[in-house]
């Protein structure tokens, strides 16, 4: 998660120029959403 966590900051940073810190965050949070959620998908398969 985390190499995916930097590349999107490289490219938004680059592409808004904005500050890094606040994309941490939101890169942070899409992270954890996705994460949860192939968590819940990979769960519910495995029950069958």
């Amino acid at each position: 998660m985390f190499p995916a966590l930097w590349d999107m900051v490289q490219f938004l940073g680059g592409l808004w120029q904005a500050d890094v810190d606040q994309l941490i965050l939101i890169g942070i949070i899409v992270n954890t959403v996705m994460g949860a959620g192939l968590w819940w998908f990979v769960r519910r398969k495995w029950k069958g």
